[in-house]
């Protein structure tokens, strides 16, 4: 029996007694990004992160994208309402600074300076007076 260190593959063929064209085909084979389906071009530019959000918050974004009118995933919402806000900030709203600014509240960890505290207003469905 070989002694093997770790990582070490124990089964199959070792790289080292296939020819090393084989190696590039096989690479360049799996690497055929013609032959790739449009979802999985599209999958291959994502990037999915996870995010803590509150139960209340998970919830309106899967009954907005469930909604008639959009009818789409909850990822989709999630994405475009995301890039919207971030648009936004970017192109000097006054009115989402200020809302960030209040919602600074010193944080207890040493990891960051600031926790950013979603106002109770914003949990609840808006009136015909809100915007």
């Amino acid at each position: 029996m070989a002694i093997t260190t770790k990582n070490q593959r124990v089964g199959g063929l070792a790289t080292q007694t296939i020819d090393p064209a084989v190696v590039q085909w096989v690479v360049a084979a799996a690497e055929n990004k013609a032959a790739l389906s449009k979802k999985q071009r599209q999958d291959r530019q994502r990037v999915r992160v996870k995010y803590d959000l509150p139960p209340w918050l998970k919830q309106s974004i899967e009954a907005l994208a469930n909604d008639d009118q959009f009818d789409t995933s909850a990822s989709q919402a999630a994405a475009f309402l995301l890039a919207y806000g971030v648009h936004r900030l970017r192109c000097g709203d006054q009115e989402l600074r200020n809302a960030l600014m209040a919602a600074k509240e010193p944080a207890r960890t040493l990891q960051f300076s600031w926790n950013l505290v979603i106002p109770e207003e914003w949990t609840t469905s808006c009136s015909d007076g809100d915007s």
